[in-house]
């Protein structure tokens, strides 16, 4: 499982170095820690221990069939904990990894007729995956990654303008959370303790331009202008609702996107 800590931990770095997170709980603004840094360190210093490579009785099942090297260059698409990575196999032995937009490793890579290996040149994480046609695998840590890219299960609706402050009003359940347009099941965005950046709930109520979303409570002020709700902080847009054409809401808040479906009104006892 260290590969995966360690994808992981560049992951949650990934993800900060995306999101917006502004000091809204100050009353000035103040510098945001820098976690992404920390990560590194962690990274680096597991790097130093261990080299992840795959299984090894595996690779040598595959020594025998071919001397001949496939050509790998170009872009791979991947997954991790429902995230979408992309490898960048350049000619000249370089490489990109990024989770969404934001890099996570860069390097080099080598290549033998059955596998490949990927260096990280800041951290010098290093691992292997067996090469098969148009697949790259390592099986140990379920990590694959494939030539065609992965069609996405999610289409965002587009957004309207809203006519009236009024048309926000009402109770909504947050369905997917997105990054740069790419969305997962919120049940996958809360991590083992339930909350991710002050998130703990799926629920969000809105009463005359009045947010209250996701367990985070009195956080910003909203105003209703050109059709949707803002929020800003020293001039800065934190955080918007607008109406999406179906019904639904979008929330967006410290870099992600909150996709919301309203909840229906229970109907009154007799």
């Amino acid at each position: 499982m260290e590969m995966k800590k360690t994808l992981a931990a560049l992951t949650a770095a990934a993800m900060l170095a995306t999101a917006t997170v502004p000091a809204v709980l100050a009353e000035a603004p103040q510098e945001v820690p820098a976690e992404p840094a920390a990560v590194t360190e962690e990274v680096a210093a597991r790097a130093e221990e261990a080299v992840q490579r795959p299984d090894e009785a595996e690779a040598a099942a595959h020594e025998g069939d071919s001397t001949e090297m496939e050509d790998i260059t170009g872009l791979w698409y991947g997954e991790l904990f429902g995230m979408d990575l992309t490898l960048d196999l350049q000619a000249d032995q370089t490489f990109t990894l990024s989770l969404f937009d934001a890099k996570v490793l860069d390097g080099t890579w080598t290549q033998t007729p059955v596998n490949m290996t990927l260096k990280d040149e800041t951290t010098g994480f290093e691992f292997s995956m067996l090469t098969e046609d148009d697949h790259m695998y390592n099986s140990d840590y379920d990590v694959s990654f494939d030539r065609q890219a992965p069609q996405p299960d999610y289409t965002a609706p587009a957004t309207v303008a809203a006519a009236d402050v009024s048309d926000f009003d009402g109770t909504y359940e947050v369905t997917r959370v997105g990054i740069n347009g790419t969305y997962m099941d919120f049940a996958d965005f809360l991590d083992e303790d339930g909350a991710v950046l002050g998130v703990t709930t799926n629920n969000i109520t809105i009463e005359n331009g009045q947010v209250n979303a996701m367990g985070i409570q009195d956080l910003m002020t909203f105003s209703f202008t050109e059709g949707r709700l803002s929020s800003v902080f020293f001039g800065t847009e934190i955080a918007s609702v607008q109406k999406n054409e179906d019904g639904t809401i979008l929330v967006t808040l410290m870099g992600f996107q909150f996709q919301a479906q309203p909840v229906a009104a229970e109907a009154p006892q007799a």
